[in-house]
């Protein structure tokens, strides 16, 4: 979660030298589904944004809490959240 980043950036850091896969959770552990998108948009993206900060690359993954990702979110094309982010998704 992107809340743990906070004072973790070294491990981060380290994580991502060594080859791990660092995708994006959420900034909160929040149910996506249960959200507004605007609000899971930003749970999102603030943790893509904290993880790009500290290592220096967009994270490529999302892996959404609890697995839960629904039509309101991006099942659909167009300006769903899946595409605008630019990542595959992990359930």
């Amino acid at each position: 979660m992107g809340e743990c980043i906070d004072g973790n950036e070294d491990l981060v850091k380290q994580m991502a030298k060594d080859g791990h896969l660092i995708g994006v959770h959420c900034m909160t552990h929040k149910d996506l589904t249960k959200e507004k998108l605007s609000d899971a948009a930003k749970e999102l993206w603030a943790a893509r944004e904290k993880i790009r900060a500290v290592t220096g690359t967009l994270p490529e993954y999302v892996r959404p809490p609890y697995g839960n990702w629904n039509a309101k979110l991006g099942g659909g094309r167009g300006g769903s959240l899946r595409s605008r982010l630019g990542t595959f998704f992990l359930h």
